[in-house]
């Protein structure tokens, strides 16, 4: 393979509908680079968005630390993490850069958390820098939701979830994201799923500059299933385990009852009979869930799964160079 020259840092947003929030979110980028000095490429991933696209006349001019911007449309709305694994495939054929800093357009992803984020992925490259979350500003609804999802997570995996899109991600690390088919479900399970190495830098999750977020309790649940469907092989072994375990009780709460009528040790008509029925059923249940569970493996494993390296370019309807400062 060619060595490629690589150029700075490229910032990957992915947007559906919200270009006057994201035009927002550049400028305060710009603003946190010139502090720092630091200079960097934007794409954005426009997820199928219904709404016209409008920039301010001034743009260009006003973002003095963005070098190039580009606008990648894909053909249909697949959900953010879809959009986030086709404009990082994208990136990694096309757009050599230093790293891919990638985060939200709504301004919940903070651009004053930027230098932290990337002071930490400069300390140590060979770490994927993650934004663990601290606090964050929506209502006790969400909060209380986002805590049960949390523990289901760790239930169903034995994983701890706490970060999501944004962070820090170096060009050797995005060669092999892209090649892992769960990157088009969920960024932040595949990177849990790869046990890709990873420095979390605690960050307060900001308030949305305008208007509403298009995600209501099915975006949420949908995003919260995506992440645990990325691990499934291990969610069936535990669930396996699991029901393993709970045939082992039944079995033995059996046996009890076939002791203690036996031995007569409770003297009352029926009570057997009805008992060792009821753990029949049960048991009957755990091995044919357990069975289906099995054959579910067995399918998903035999599917051909998509791999954001090879389709992203069937995603992407085309790709709009708004302005470049650098010759080439």
């Amino acid at each position: 393979m060619e060595r490629v020259a690589l150029t700075q840092l490229r910032v990957l947003i992915p947007v559906y509908n919200d270009w006057q929030t994201v035009e927002l979110v550049l400028r305060d980028l710009n603003d946190v680079a010139q502090r720092s000095g630091e200079r960097f490429d934007v794409t954005l991933v426009n997820d199928g968005s219904s709404e016209i696209r409008r920039w301010d006349a001034t743009l260009a001019e006003s973002l003095t630390q963005v070098d190039s911007l580009e606008v990648a449309s894909l053909y249909v709305n697949r959900g953010l993490h879809f959009a986030v694994a086709v404009g990082l495939a994208h990136i990694a054929a096309r757009r050599p850069c230093e790293a891919v800093l990638l985060m939200d357009g709504d301004g919940e992803d903070r651009p004053a958390d930027v230098p932290g984020l990337l002071r930490a992925f400069r300390e140590d490259p060979t770490r994927l820098v993650v934004a663990h979350r601290r606090r964050r500003q929506e209502g006790w609804v969400f909060k209380l939701g986002y805590l049960i999802f949390k523990r289901l997570f760790w239930l169903f995996t034995g994983r701890h979830f706490s970060f999501g899109i944004f962070g820090v991600c170096s060009w050797a690390q995005l060669q092999g994201l892209v090649r892992m088919p769960e990157l088009l479900s969920s960024y932040p399970g595949t990177l849990l799923r790869a046990r890709v190495p990873l420095t979390r830098v605690p960050t307060d999750r900001g308030a949305r500059l305008m208007g509403k977020t298009h995600f209501g309790f099915v975006g949420h649940l949908q995003h919260g299933l995506g992440a645990i469907a990325v691990d499934l092989d291990r969610v069936l072994l535990r669930l396996l385990v699991f029901l393993g375990a709970a045939a082992a009780v039944l079995i033995a709460l059996m046996i009890t009852i076939v002791i203690v009528k036996v031995t007569g040790q409770l003297d009352l008509p029926g009570w057997a009979s009805l008992a060792l029925g009821l753990a029949a059923i049960g048991l009957t249940q755990i091995v044919i869930l357990a069975l289906l569970l099995l054959f579910i493996s067995m399918r998903t494993k035999n599917q051909t799964q998509l791999v954001p390296a090879l389709v992203w370019q069937e995603q992407i309807a085309s790709v709009e160079s708004l302005w470049t400062r650098r010759g080439g």
